[in-house]
């Protein structure tokens, strides 16, 4: 995941869609960006996402890299999509 981030750097304007496998895993998701102080958003998963939960977690590009790298550490498996300024969501591609 954070090599995606090396290869493409984060767009200011797009929003970043954290999808992960499971609820529990979302949860846990939310708990470590949470202590973190990461400002995140939940929000219904993507239609072109693969997942067991309903929800994701979207977050803004100036918390990407830290994000990933927290989440990463945790041996979360994550899928992230990326949500255009014009409401265009599409997977995060490196």
């Amino acid at each position: 995941m954070s090599d995606l981030i090396e290869i493409i750097p984060p767009s200011p304007q797009a929003k970043y869609i954290f999808v992960l496998p499971t609820t529990h895993h979302t949860l846990l998701a939310e708990e470590i960006l949470q202590s973190l102080n990461v400002h995140y958003l939940p929000v219904p998963k993507p239609h072109k996402a693969v997942s067991d939960c309903g929800m994701a977690i979207q977050i803004e590009a100036c918390d990407l890299a830290h994000a990933c790298e927290a989440l990463k550490s945790e041996n979360l498996s994550v899928r992230v999509f990326v949500k255009k300024d014009t409401g265009e969501i599409q997977p995060f591609k490196g």
